[in-house]
Order: C-alpha cells, then structure tokens, then sequence
C-alpha cells in the first residue's frame, strides 16, 4: 500500500502518513468496509426508526410493541453480523498496511482462521472504554450530588470534578490505546491471546505519555477531517426544525435519513481506515523503539542480499 518508515518517526508524521495511505488506497478501501458498513448505517438508522415511531405512537397495544420490538431485534443483531465482518476485515486490511500479506485475499483467509481469538479482543475493544465511560459517570453524577450542598460540598464539587476530568480523558485513551494495540498484536502474529495481551501491556506501558499523546492525536484528526462530511446532515436538520417550527422534536423526513444512513457509512469507512492504518503505523514504531524492529529488518535484508548476489552468479 505503502512504503513502510525505515526509522522510528514523531507522532505527527506517523498520523501524517496513516491519512496519506487512506488518500492512496480509497478505493481500495471503500471496496473492503463498503458492504459491511451500508448495512450496518441502515440497520442503526431502521432501528433508531423502530425506537422514535415506537414512542411517538405512545401506543400500549401489546402487538405494536412486540413488532417494534420484533423489527429492533433483528436490525441489532444485522448490526452484530457486520461488526464481526468488519473485524475480520480490519484484520485484513493492517496485515495489508504493514506488509505481512501482499494480497488482501491471503490476509482475510488469516483472519477467518482466527476469528475466535480477533473476536475477543474485538469485543474488549468495545467493552473496556465502555466499561471505563460508565465508571467516571458514576463518578461524575456523585461528585454533582455532593455539590448540592453547602459552600463545602461545591468547592469539592469543583476540585473534584475537574480531576475527573483529566482522569477520565486519561483512562478513556490509555483503554483505547491498549485495546487498538492487542487488536494489532493480534492480527500481526500468531500467537494466542494471553501471549499477545502480555506483550501489548510491555509496549503500551514502556511510553504511556507518548501513546496517550497519540491517541488524542489521531482521534483529533479524524474528527476535523470527518466533520465537514457529517455538516450537510446537521444543517438539513436545522433546517426541517425551523421550517416545522419545532426544534425539540423534529420529524425528520425520509430524504435526511437516508442521506444520514449515506454520510454514516463514508464517515465510518474513512475513519476506519484512517485509525487502522494509524494504530498499526504507531505499534510499528512502538517496536521499533522499543524491541529494535527496524534493527532486525535491516539485518534481514543485508543477509539477503548476498545470497540473493550469489544466485545471479
């Protein structure tokens, strides 16, 4: 896809080069995440449908809420089905980027041989910042409840809360750090999972600062990048909220969701592509600087080369 760095780089040059792949290869791109991530944006937006239609009938007829439920049920678990699909071929595509597999075909034959142990960490991928994001609410929501007090209970409401702020950002990208990284190590070797888990904790915590540095990084990027796609949706929402005179609660005809179902799928494939591509580039410089990576590649290719001399004589 690209020319991999020979040299350990900053973190700018390494996010640099992730959206520089993106650009090179959309096509390439677009024709691996397109199928999975379609349907995937038509099945949330038919059941984010489901939901609304649901509660604005403020119907309690037990048949209308069982094929509401019915209908919901089954867009969730469309929605499952390519997750899994999309994680095989996440997989795939980082074999690709740094170029253990030239053909894609070999790599997401890798992946669909190793689906159970790409699954589970795919799902603590999930899991973990999840799992993180309900603990700081919980935090969030006592430390408010303390505020309701005297003059006391605000000044710690205050202090409190801007420290659970910085270690919510902190927890939030070291979980997301670590889970991108195993889901690499993952897809990059062929040892098992505990294996892998073990050495993504040696990497991720040998440069803590610079990881999280990089996470918020990347996460940046992508979203200014992203942004001015997702702008059309917001502004046509507006839009129908004016022209209904209703802000609150907002009808939004069949056009908007359909090109919000249409902008969902560019935005998820590109940002996709742009956070592999950039993980998989920051757990190559991660090894280099750390286990000698582009030390033991340069003695590779100087001890093939003689041999390779030889064989033309």
């Amino acid at each position: 896809m690209i020319n991999l760095p020979d040299s350990p780089r900053s973190l700018g040059d390494l996010v640099g080069l992730g959206f520089r792949l993106v650009r090179k290869n959309w096509k390439s791109i677009v024709s691996i995440f397109l199928v999975p991530s379609l349907f995937f944006s038509m099945a949330l937006s038919g059941s984010q449908f489901c939901f609304v239609h649901w509660v604005q009938a403020q119907s309690l007829d037990p048949g209308f809420f069982a094929v509401h439920m019915a209908c919901g049920l089954g867009l969730v678990l469309v929605m499952i089905a390519c997750q899994w699909e999309i994680a095989l071929r996440s997989c795939a595509f980082i074999r690709c980027v740094l170029s253990i597999d030239k053909e894609y075909s070999v790599a997401y034959e890798y992946a669909r041989g190793r689906q159970r142990e790409i699954m589970t960490v795919y799902a603590v991928s999930f899991m973990l910042p999840t799992l993180v994001a309900i603990i700081w609410t919980l935090l969030f929501v006592s430390t408010l409840y303390l505020g309701t007090g005297d003059t006391l209970g605000k000044v710690l409401c205050i202090v409190l809360g801007f420290l659970e702020g910085l270690t919510f950002v902190v927890a939030f990208s070291y979980s997301l750090l670590y889970t991108a990284i195993a889901f690499v190590a993952v897809c990059g070797t062929e040892s098992g999972i505990k294996d892998s888990l073990k050495e993504v904790f040696v990497l991720s915590g040998t440069a803590v600062m610079r990881g999280l540095s990089y996470t918020c990084l990347l996460l940046i990027s992508i979203f200014i990048v992203t942004l001015p796609l997702y702008l059309p949706v917001i502004f046509l929402g507006i839009w129908e909220g004016y022209v209904q005179g209703k802000m609150d609660e907002i009808n939004f005809p069949v056009y908007l969701r359909v090109l919000e179902a249409i902008s969902s799928c560019i935005i998820n494939m590109l940002s996709l592509g742009a956070a592999l591509s950039g993980v998989a580039l920051f757990c190559r410089d991660v090894k280099m600087r750390r286990q000698g990576l582009d030390i033991d590649e340069g003695l590779s290719k100087m001890a093939y080369l003689p041999s390779s001399h030889q064989s033309k004589h």
